[in-house]
């Protein structure tokens, strides 16, 4: 399932989603980095520009490590959702 495809003003800057997701920039570059989020576009300066569903995926993981998963965990999870609904789309 794609997301819908949003011109650059439509799209969330690294600061926006720092602070409207009320997350620390250390925890940000985690989630990057482990591929928890992702970038929708990075800008020729290297900026990052993140589609606004950033916002839910990041409520998801504030609530399951409230329950105390962890982020490899978060991880597999989406990973095996992803793989699950790119088969349904197939279909």
């Amino acid at each position: 399932m794609e997301q819908d495809v949003l011109k650059d003003n439509e799209l969330v800057k690294t600061k926006e989603v720092l602070d409207q997701g009320n997350i620390s920039r250390q925890i940000f570059y985690t989630y990057l980095n482990l591929g928890l989020i992702q970038p929708a576009k990075i800008l020729e300066n290297g900026h990052r520009l993140f589609h606004p569903s950033v916002f839910r995926k990041l409520a998801c993981i504030k609530i399951l490590r409230e329950r105390n998963y962890g982020l490899r965990d978060i991880k597999d999870t989406w990973k095996g959702l992803t793989d699950i609904i790119s088969v349904d789309d197939k279909d």
